[in-house]
């Protein structure tokens, strides 16, 4: 992975995937979101992040530290029997998609990191439900990859 170009890189791991993908705040992500023509059942990998740099004592960049959140969701109409709804309880989102959602991006992010040669040093986990315009429940995470420089 290029330094600095995070959001490239998943923007480019995403289509890889077949992953519509939403970049910046929540404004800019609910805009582009509701912009899209879902196909029933088409993921969605929403990121937004910051670097942090650390420098070495002769000033040369040692590693960047890619501090931010990436939500993962699945739009979903009438699929597999799991029909979505503003009336569902949190138990049914949960059983129907949030868990399958946590553990699909949970082998993203595993890939993800193999792949580009970053460290993953620390993730929080949350729920979103009926997200943006589109009404789309995703899992989020605040999240914070390491790519040491000397490896580039």
């Amino acid at each position: 992975m290029e330094k600095f170009d995070i959001l490239g890189t998943l923007q480019e791991a995403a289509e890889d995937n077949g992953f519509v993908y939403l970049m910046g705040d929540d404004y800019h992500q609910n805009y582009e979101a509701s912009e899209v023509k879902y196909t029933e059942g088409q993921y969605v990998l929403g990121a937004d992040f910051i670097s942090s740099e650390v420098y070495s004592e002769y000033g040369d960049l040692k590693e960047i530290n890619y501090v931010g959140s990436l939500r993962f969701g699945r739009k979903f109409d009438d699929t597999n029997k799991t029909h979505s709804s503003l009336d569902e309880t949190h138990r049914q989102k949960y059983s129907r998609r949030l868990l399958e959602l946590k553990q699909s991006l949970s082998l993203f992010l595993q890939n993800f990191a193999c792949e580009n040669r970053l460290s993953i040093t620390s993730v929080v986990g949350a729920h979103e439900m009926n997200k943006f315009d589109t009404n789309i429940d995703f899992v989020v995470v605040q999240i914070t990859f390491n790519q040491n420089t000397f490896d580039i």
